[in-house]
């Protein structure tokens, strides 16, 4: 059996590119595959432009795969066709772990993904949240978060880019994704029967260099990682989250990552705030050293998180934490009562939350519960089979290169 050759163009760190390019392709090295590194040729007034793309040309080539992480853009459309054109015989994957076409206005990536202009309404401590869709621009209560011209923003260019996705998908060989429903949702652009579910999954060796930290002051800490784009569900469930630590003066909310506004809602005694780490490592040592006893995992109904995976959820189940979580997405994995406890509306949020504030002896139970389904389920080592196999008979066991923008 040949070994795969997997060349890449090495990306920042990213969530996508730790679970969706980093943690599989370690183990596919690790089992004797070769990884290759392949020069940047994002910056054309690099000195070594030229050269690098001469490289970059000469390998791809000779490639039997080009695996692309959620490639878009008319420029990578461009050049794909390019390609094609020197080689015929180059198949095309790409990595999904999103829908491309309905990124939340409060993630980064709107700028580049995002196709229409949007204004917000200022909450009362000065966060942004609710979206508005018909405010005159004159209304102090709302403010531009999209805007042509503003930080680039340019959706008519996003609009064409959008287009030019499709047409990337259309001429895949393979599709990865994260979830059914993405499956579904990307069956529009591609034959179902070329799109394979592989979940984002759990580097065991990683996590099992840690150990939860106990902060000996006979509270309980409540985790939530929280990005830009969790901003409408913090703004949803902040309320009721308050209500819970009011009722329970021993409770203490640990955030992480993106710094949200409390207002009045959350009381300033019982917050605890750490910020975003360099790293993959760095991010699972804040995140073992919070002294977490509960994680919540809430997220609002839209069509955005939907498409989401469970991989906040199993990496507390992966600490051993019991999990509040939302119905959306969530629901979709996790047995109520078993490895989480998950909630409808509000209110439930409220009982819930307050269960496992209650008892200890079912934040045990729930968490060595969920500890057990996310070792056998979303192992990365079980989860590599998924990416070596398929690539493997797409290929017949040839060479391959892989790709990640």
């Amino acid at each position: 059996m040949h070994k795969l050759l997997i060349a890449s163009w090495a990306g920042e760190y990213s969530g996508i590119l730790q679970y969706r390019w980093t943690q599989p392709f370690e183990q596919l090295k690790a089992r004797g595959h070769q990884i290759v590194i392949m020069p940047d040729i994002t910056n054309k007034l690099d000195p070594d432009y030229e050269r690098n793309v001469s490289v970059c040309a000469s390998i791809l080539s000779k490639a039997d795969v080009l695996y692309m992480n959620s490639p878009g853009f008319m420029q990578t459309y461009e050049m794909l066709v390019g390609v094609k054109k020197v080689n015929p015989n180059l198949k095309l994957v790409g990595d999904f772990d999103d829908d491309q076409f309905n990124v939340s206005p409060y993630n980064v990536a709107y700028k580049y993904c995002g196709l229409r202009e949007l204004k917000v309404k200022l909450d009362g401590d000065g966060s942004t949240c609710y979206i508005s869709k018909a405010k005159a621009e004159k209304d102090t209560e709302y403010m531009w978060i999209w805007k042509n011209g503003l930080n680039d923003f340019n959706a008519k260019l996003n609009r064409k880019n959008a287009k030019a996705t499709a047409r990337i998908i259309s001429m895949l060989d393979l599709m990865f994704v994260t979830t059914e429903r993405l499956r579904f949702k990307y069956r529009k652009y591609l034959d179902p029967k070329k799109i394979v579910i592989v979940p984002n999954a759990i580097n065991f060796e990683a996590f099992d260099k840690y150990f939860k930290y106990d902060k000996g002051d006979g509270k309980v800490h409540i985790v939530w990682p929280v990005s830009s784009s969790h901003l409408p569900d913090w703004m949803e469930i902040r309320k009721s989250l308050g209500n819970v630590l009011k009722r329970n003066k021993n409770t203490v909310l640990v955030t992480l990552g993106v710094e949200m506004g409390c207002g009045r809602d959350i009381p300033l005694s019982q917050h605890e705030h750490i910020g975003w780490a360099m790293g993959y490592a760095g991010y699972l040592y804040n995140l073992f050293t919070s002294g977490a006893d509960i994680g919540i995992c809430p997220l609002g109904d839209n069509r955005f998180n939907w498409k989401k995976s469970p991989i906040k959820w199993e990496e507390m189940s992966s600490m051993q934490l019991p999990t509040v979580v939302s119905k959306v997405m969530y629901g979709d994995y996790v047995k109520d009562g078993v490895t989480g406890l998950v909630y409808e509306n509000n209110l439930d949020f409220e009982t819930k939350l307050q269960r496992l504030i209650d008892s200890a002896e079912l934040r045990k139970q729930i968490g060595e519960q969920a500890y057990t389904e996310v070792r056998k389920n979303y192992n990365i080592l079980n989860v590599a089979n998924i990416y070596e196999s398929e690539l493997e008979k797409l290929c017949n066991k040839i060479k391959i290169i892989e790709v990640c923008k």
